[in-house]
């Protein structure tokens, strides 16, 4: 019986790493590298190849079940049996691949493996541990080999560690690649990224170095925003509102006028579920005749023990909204998880270096955005710098902005870059 398996083809540098590979191996590369196609390549060479045991590992169940669907079509015509529960599959001769996440502190314990991908290795939250502890023993039985892939995300954390390994311990290699050594990539995509980016942002993301990212989250927004006073409501224009969800209920209020992104008024107040009903009361009276787009902190779709019936924020925002007689909302922006900060920065940076001065923010009516959006800064991983925000209360009132450009401009941002994320 002739089987038709199509698999992605290598481009040089790729196979430059499967040629030229140790057993335990590092691979540092910038986005759209192809560091996918590579672990579906080493997998189905252990297990089809060689009829043996192998895993991948992904730093969160998404991005894992991300990669499991893609690569179950993918191989399809030679899928024996799979355990859709357990994220394992068989294929003809008997080869296994397991999938796990390493949100599961125990993932790999007691199996035995001849080889293991651990991909974006850099997002996992306790790689040290994960590596000591779980993966590296599941390698003894067969002598297996690791490789380990990931943009770089900062010097704190494991996957640094793991990359100096290849010039000092035996056995052990880095690879290095930017994103422009995948011919697939058209190189002024990466040059539109570097004109929107931040220098250090794009020496990470695009040309893999490890750098320190600490610095202003919307970076753009001191050479584009437009800080002025007495904007005005249009009755003919939808009104998007963007909520924030914390010991103090954090909501901005804008509209898009004649092109422009025009942030009208921001509600910081309270904190607790008579609060956001009043907050629902004072939105519903004042634009509850227009149609009210809403989008927000995704941890409002959590049941809470605080709440009359355990019910979610948006649950009750609903119902509060449909209490007082606005009857033209619309909640499909609304998300199920909270964007990365490194993907937001790059998407919310855009989107302000495109508005330039028709992204408009009212001083007056605005103060705290005003001052968020210049106050609120990453830490040296990329992430957003929390512990500041908690120590001095600010950023609540930026995360709505955040939430406002990722989740309602998203289509916007599509338009201007293509670049995936």
């Amino acid at each position: 019986m002739e089987i038709d398996l199509i698999l992605p083809e290598l481009h040089e540098a790729q196979q430059y790493i499967v040629d030229n590979a140790l057993r335990f191996n590092a691979l540092r590369c910038g986005r759209r590298f192809g560091k996918s196609d590579l672990a579906k390549d080493l997998l189905i060479e252990t297990a089809l190849d060689h009829s043996m045991s192998a895993a991948y590992f992904n730093a969160t169940y998404k991005l894992m079940a991300q990669f499991w669907d893609e690569f179950n079509d993918m191989i399809e015509p030679i899928r024996t049996d799979k355990d859709e529960q357990q994220k394992t599959i068989w294929l003809l001769g008997g080869g296994r691949i397991d999938f796990w996440s390493l949100q599961d502190k125990n993932a790999g314990r007691g199996r035995k493996y001849k080889r293991v991908i651990v991909d974006e290795a850099a997002m996992a939250d306790d790689l040290e541990t994960a590596w000591t502890q779980c993966i590296r023993p599941t390698l003894t039985d067969f002598k297996g080999d690791a490789f380990f892939m990931s943009t770089p995300k900062g010097r704190q954390n494991y996957f640094y560690k793991l990359c100096q390994n290849g010039g000092m311990k035996p056995g052990w290699k880095e690879f290095h690649y930017k994103t422009v050594a995948n011919p697939y990539i058209d190189p002024a995509e990466v040059l539109d990224a570097k004109n929107d980016l931040d220098l250090l942002t794009f020496q990470q993301e695009y040309e893999a170095e490890f750098v320190e990212l600490a610095g202003n989250l919307y970076f753009k927004i001191k050479e584009a925003v437009n800080l002025k006073t007495g904007t005005v409501f249009d009755p003919k224009q939808p009104v998007y509102v963007s909520m924030d969800f914390n010991k103090v209920n954090s909501v901005t209020i804008r509209q898009k006028q004649n092109g422009a992104l025009v942030y009208l008024e921001e509600i910081h107040q309270g904190g607790d579920e008579e609060d956001l009903e009043a907050i629902c009361k004072q939105l519903a009276t004042r634009f509850g005749r227009y149609l009210i787009m809403f989008t927000g902190d995704a941890s409002g779709n959590s049941a809470s023990a605080y709440t009359t019936g355990n019910k979610s924020a948006w649950s009750l925002i609903k119902g509060y909204m449909a209490k007082y007689g606005a009857n033209f909302c619309d909640y499909m922006a609304v998300p199920l998880s909270n964007p990365s900060t490194a993907s937001s920065r790059f998407i919310c940076n855009s989107l302000i270096k495109h508005y330039g001065a028709k992204l408009i923010i009212d001083r007056d009516k605005c103060p705290i955005l005003a001052s968020d959006v210049v106050r609120m800064k990453t830490a040296s991983d990329g992430g957003l710098d929390k512990p500041d925000c908690d120590k001095y209360d600010y950023g609540h009132i930026g995360d709505c902005f955040r939430y406002d450009l990722v989740n309602f401009e998203y289509t916007t941002f599509k338009e201007i870059s293509k670049t995936a994320w």
